[in-house]
């Protein structure tokens, strides 16, 4: 007889074969929450400049991050409207077959756009006769695309979920995985001041720029790669034109001198602020 998890036993008191089963489960949907979670790639971000330089991604960018990410396998349905005044707003359901778990997961996205209107349009029970004519060819499926936008957003930072929100939160794994571990607040220290000593001759400034943007969601190895790289592009060099070496810099971000070494010790999880 197969071993099953019983409900009325504690979690840490079933079947060994039960325990390492789930724990394995666990850590493939952790691996592919810190993908999901990393930040969009900056030159996808657009801004629009009819809201306050607001920062979105296109459609386009979310219809393909969903076949890249779910191997095409999603799906929209339930597509609501009414309108409202001279809006139309609507929800979409969005469907993503989880490649790690194999099931439908459903997101659930709204939206509102506007129907344009003619200058001077009285918005009372006649206000029909001053709609723009066919705006709602374009209108109305933009409702639709912001909608599956909003929808997306929920899977993940991938798909634009902190794109102008005042506060971010970071995704912290739980379980332990070598590979997939966050990096240490050293290392973060030690990014930034390598970021600001780069010599713009190496490097150029949207590499910069995309470092920076990565920084928050990098995991322990990514940490370490960029860093091993941004010593071989760094700007300091000393009196007799030798590039100084790792331990050699001093960072006005870092108290004394950096020692790269020190930063690969410390495995600790970084704190979040509370809220």
């Amino acid at each position: 007889m197969s071993e099953k998890l019983s409900k009325d036993m504690p979690f840490d008191k079933q079947p060994s074969k039960i325990i390492k089963s789930l724990n394995e489960d666990r850590k493939k949907l952790q691996g592919f929450l810190i993908t999901a979670n990393q930040l969009p790639n900056s030159d996808e971000t657009q801004k629009n400049t009819y809201a306050n330089n607001a920062l979105y991604l296109p459609i386009s960018y979310i219809e393909m991050q969903l076949d890249e990410l779910y191997f095409g396998l999603w799906q929209t349905k339930n597509f609501r409207w009414e309108i409202v005044v001279n809006e139309v707003i609507g929800s979409i359901e969005l469907d993503v077959f989880h490649p790690v778990k194999n099931i439908w997961i459903t997101r659930t996205g709204s939206a509102a756009t506007p129907i344009q209107m003619k200058k001077g349009s009285d918005l009372g029970p006649n206000m029909s006769q001053y709609k723009i004519h066919n705006t709602l060819v374009k209108d109305f499926p933009h409702l639709k695309a912001e909608a599956l936008k909003n929808a997306a957003k929920s899977l993940g930072k991938w798909f634009g979920r902190d794109l102008n929100r005042k506060f971010e939160d970071i995704y912290t794994p739980l379980l332990i995985m070598p590979e997939n571990d966050p990096m240490t607040i050293g290392q973060a220290s030690m990014l930034e001041g390598l970021i600001g000593g780069a010599d713009r001759a190496l490097i150029t400034d949207t590499q910069l720029s995309e470092i920076t943007n990565s920084v928050k969601s990098m995991t322990f190895n990514q940490a370490s790669k960029i860093i091993d790289e941004l010593w071989k592009v760094q700007k300091n060099v000393d009196d007799d034109g030798r590039r100084l070496q790792p331990g050699e810099i001093e960072s006005k971000n870092v108290q004394g001198s950096i020692n790269k070494d020190d930063f690969y010790e410390d495995k600790k999880k970084p704190k979040k602020d509370k809220k």
